[in-house]
């Protein structure tokens, strides 16, 4: 039981617990929200206003000072639940928010604290209000969790717009267990929270673990500093162990008004840590799986000069603020080096300092909290909207700003960056399905149009073009300092345009429409079969290329391509559409979109007259001219430009497709880097200086976006697959991540060749999938959630090995890129790490893209490096390594996928009989 008001709440009655509750505050009203920047995106705190945790007995809890001492109804918690979606301060940014952390007290889990209903009508309304969420964490004790609660939870996120991850955040105060359980009463014992922690892992769920840094008196820096070295290495052991992601959240601790630290430091006992030390302390996880984020807000509860924030120490807490947006531990090397910008004391080192002077009050600034907010923003204290800013407080007003569109099959997203401090100012997305459902699409395409056929209204990317600007003028990015925009697209889609600007078909094939795959051989024919197309444009004749498409209008609907005076590629399009549209929009090609075309030969930069003629006499006149990658076509309009509030010197860069762009946005500003993308295709990418060695065109060679020369592997079957079987079946991500765990790598020697539209690489535009090895009882979700993983890396694989790649590593890009289950199958069956790149893929390559043509076009001399590097962001703690153990089954099932993939064409090759055999037995 809570004990009344005043009262000490201690198992030990000779302890003392020093807080007092709120007892003014409205049950109507939450208690706290603010937000914060992380390397996960922007974070939404919120704090309910409830009865205080029934736990009682945490000595060095202050949260009580915000809760109430009696219970608090669900009607309650429903009307604080929507001031919180109602505050103008959410509503500001709703589309900005990728996490939000829970609390009342660390006992939301509690139904005595927190009701059920409220808390399922909390999750409706992140579903409803937050589109780009990606994490939810909710505070509770161990206590209080109960598995099948948090599995119904994980499936209600699963119903959002976007894959939510569901975090338990559990309070260690230390990792000492005398100051942990002996002077906090925690309560918490190790065994049980490793328990936790095998459950949670199981079921795909993430840890979040709270540790102070100096949380009691008479402990030294340097004693603070270890006790958090140890519980580093305690979390990244258990990481390992159980397979689990876990967060470390280090709290300096500061003197709370109210409890026995405040009386210790007034007495000069005690001193907050110093943020050097945090960084010391914090450096420790450097190359360990394991996430470090530093608390760096004492939420206006430190008594005057009780605080870690002291004044003159900005400059440290900015660099603290920038690791925790992008976890580089050489910001924290340099911190504690003296290495950096920022001048240090060179005296400054553990156990070192002085006790603050008790008259110092906190700084101004809010840090941690980067539109720079107070702490308190209860309902009626909302900040003046105009000055709620998306920018870092320390951006220089008269930076240049810079803004990337990727028009893709299924969506439309607009980044905005600013390169002067390495920062995305925002992410904007409209999902076709969802926000423009008058189109009638399913998965970005029109169903139902016949086999093979995947095709898209035009008009509907250019609606989606209008409501991503418009949400740009809306937002308080100052989009007048736009200076450049570039856009990326879908590859090989075909738009198109009479003289006036008026589409001659309404609709456009898609790079998935595989329908076309007679007009390919017929082409391949005229040339003079297969070695001949590669002498002529450097590529196959592959179906979802544009020049199949382009026969196929003029044999299915010779009229519309009569009246056609232009044949578009998606982005060009778009590019024609900013640039003026009808009234004078620029109509041109750029070499990467070009080498999709199936007409030009990315390694010589010739067009192929003899394709050009054979499709038909009048093709090259509605060819759109060819204009370097790095060129500037035009400024955007007039019009476009007053509708929403740019500049009109806003320049258009040339842009390209989507592939060409994605790399850029995952750091390839030149060779060595090779990048996998998880997406509806799967793809595996790698830039060269000049033209590679010519293979059998198996791989597809392209022009990148900055005129190197782009190799890429594309297999049009990946998360297709994934998602129609997470369909069939109702799983959410979390069940297939725990589905995979509980079968064996080899998967017993089932194999699924995974073509289920088709397939690119091999080139089988007919094909369908295969399941070998399977008897009547193994198609079972366990053994098909296995089948499917293993059957699409292994698919991807096969293309992979063709390209010759020894990369030291592999980046993940692209929806899946951030699955446990998928980035180890990955590193297992490609025999190299595999890494996440953080960011927004294409549409970040566009903006940087358009940040690299101005800087050119103003001399700048700053090298694309310069430019890209500081964007491109490495999830260390999702690092995927080779398992050496699966080495000889890894080996087989490549052996095994070989052969049954050339009996089914046709091909010779090992026994795929005798292979299923010694891996059942080595598998299972």
């Amino acid at each position: 039981m809570i004990d009344p008001p005043g009262h000490n709440i201690s198992a030990d009655p000779s302890r003392k617990k020093f807080y007092t509750y709120d007892h003014k505050h409205s049950v109507e009203d939450y208690a706290d929200l603010w937000f914060q920047e992380s390397e996960e995106g922007r974070i939404l705190f919120v704090v309910f206003y409830t009865l205080a945790c029934r736990w009682g007995r945490c000595l060095g809890c202050n949260l009580p000072a915000r809760s109430s001492p009696v219970h608090i109804g669900y009607r309650a918690l429903l009307r604080q639940i929507d001031g919180v979606f109602g505050s103008p301060a959410v509503l500001a940014r709703r589309r900005e928010i990728r996490k939000v952390i829970l609390s009342n007290n660390g006992s939301i889990l509690d139904e005595a604290t927190f009701s059920s209903t409220a808390l399922l009508y909390f999750l409706a309304q992140l579903n409803i209000h937050f589109p780009r969420l990606s994490v939810l964490s909710i505070e509770t004790r161990p206590e209080y969790v109960d598995l099948a609660e948090l599995e119904f939870i994980a499936r209600a996120l699963a119903e959002g717009d976007t894959p939510t991850q569901l975090e338990l955040a559990i309070g260690f105060e230390a990792f000492d267990d005398r100051i942990r359980n002996n002077i906090f009463q925690k309560g918490l014992d190790k065994k049980n929270f490793e328990g936790l922690v095998e459950k949670a892992a199981r079921y795909g769920f993430h840890l979040k673990c709270y540790f102070m840094q100096k949380p009691v008196p008479g402990l030294s820096d340097a004693e603070a500093i270890a006790d958090i070295h140890r519980a580093v290495d305690y979390l990244a052991d258990l990481a390992i162990r159980e397979n689990a992601r876990i967060n470390l959240h280090l709290n300096p601790t500061f003197a709370a008004r109210g409890t026995p630290l405040a009386t210790a430091f007034r007495k000069g006992e005690f001193r907050p840590p110093r943020l050097l030390d945090v960084a010391r302390a914090a450096l420790h996880a450097a190359g360990k799986p394991l996430s470090v984020f530093i608390g760096l807000s004492d939420e206006g509860l430190a008594v005057d000069g009780g605080s870690f924030l002291l004044p003159g120490e900005e400059p440290l807490a900015a660099q603290l603020e920038a690791f925790n947006r992008t976890q580089n531990h050489e910001i924290l090397v340099k911190m504690v080096t003296g290495s950096g910008t920022t001048a240090l004391d060179p005296s400054a080192s553990a156990g070192t300092g002085t006790i603050p002077d008790k008259h110092h009050h906190r700084p101004a600034i809010a840090y941690g909290r980067k539109d720079g907010m107070t702490s308190s923003l209860q309902k009626g204290q909302d900040p003046d909207l105009e000055e709620i800013s998306h920018a870092p407080v320390r951006r220089d007003a008269a930076s240049n700003l810079f803004a990337g569109l990727d028009v893709s099959t299924q969506s439309c997203k607009l980044v905005v960056i600013d390169p002067a401090v390495g920062d995305v100012l925002l992410v904007e997305t409209v999902n076709y399905d969802r926000d423009l459902p008058h189109y009638g699409t399913r998965d970005g395409v029109i169903p139902e149009l016949g086999p093979g056929v995947a095709e898209s209204d035009p008009r509907m990317w250019l609606e989606a073009v209008d409501s991503v600007l418009q949400r740009l003028a809306d937002s308080s990015v100052p989009q007048a300092r736009i200076r450049g925009l570039s856009v990326s697209g879908q590859q090989h889609g075909l738009v198109a345009l009479d003289a006036a600007g008026r589409l001659t078909r309404s609709r456009s094939k898609l790079w998935n429409d595989v329908s076309t795959h007679e007009e390919c051989r017929w082409l391949t024919e005229q040339v003079g079969g297969p070695a001949a197309m590669l002498q002529e444009i450097g590529n196959r004749q592959r179906p979802g290329y544009t020049a199949g498409k382009i026969l196929h209008l003029i044999r299915q609907e010779p009229a519309a391509f009569e009246q056609a005076a232009t044949l578009f590629i998606v982005h060009n399009f778009i590019n024609w559409y900013l640039t003026g549209g009808p009234e004078g929009g620029v109509r041109c090609l750029d070499p990467g979109e070009a080498s999709g075309l199936g007409l030009w030969n990315p390694r010589t930069g010739d067009w192929s007259r003899r394709l050009i003629s054979a499709i038909h006499p009048d093709l090259a006149g509605k060819l759109p001219p060819l204009l370097p990658a790095d060129a500037v076509i035009g400024t955007i309009s007039p019009q476009l430009a007053h509708r929403f509030d740019l500049s009109t010197e806003c320049l258009i860069a040339a842009g390209s497709g989507d592939n060409q762009l994605a790399a850029l946005g995952t750091g390839h500003t030149g060779p060595g880097r090779v990048t996998v993308s998880l997406g509806t295709s799967g793809t595996v990418c790698t830039v060269y200086e000049t033209p590679p060695p010519a293979d059998d065109g198996a791989i597809a060679l392209y022009r990148d976006s900055t005129g190197r020369y782009l190799s890429l592997l594309c297999v049009s079957n990946l998360a297709n697959g994934y998602n129609a079987l997470r369909r069939e079946y109702g799983l959410i991500h979390a069940d297939f991540e725990r589905l995979v765990a509980h079968t064996p790598p080899g998967n017993g020697g089932r194999l699924l060749i995974p073509w289920h539209d088709g397939e690119r690489t091999p080139d089988l535009p007919l094909a369908v999938p295969v399941h070998f090895g399977f008897g009547l009882a193994d198609f079972t979700p366990e053994i098909l959630c296995r089948a499917v993983l293993e059957g699409h890396v292994l698919n991807l694989y096969e293309g992979y090995r063709l390209m010759n790649l020894t990369p030291g590593e592999i980046r993940l890009t692209g929806g899946l890129a951030r699955s446990a289950a998928w980035g180890q199958c990955i590193a297992d069956v490609f025999a190299v790490d595999s890494i996440p790149v953080e960011g927004e893929g294409a549409a970040l390559g566009a903006a940087l893209h358009a940040a690299w043509i101005w800087e050119r076009n103003h001399h700048s001399g700053r090298a694309l490096s310069e430019i890209v590097d500081p964007f491109i962001i490495m999830d260390e703690t999702r690092r995927c390594r080779p398992h050496p153990e699966l080495a000889e089954i890894v080996e087989l099932q490549r052996r095994l996928f070989r052969a049954v993939s050339r009996r089914i064409r046709g091909e010779s090759g090992e026994d795929p009989f005798r292979l299923g055999h010694e891996l059942r037995s080595r598998s299972t």
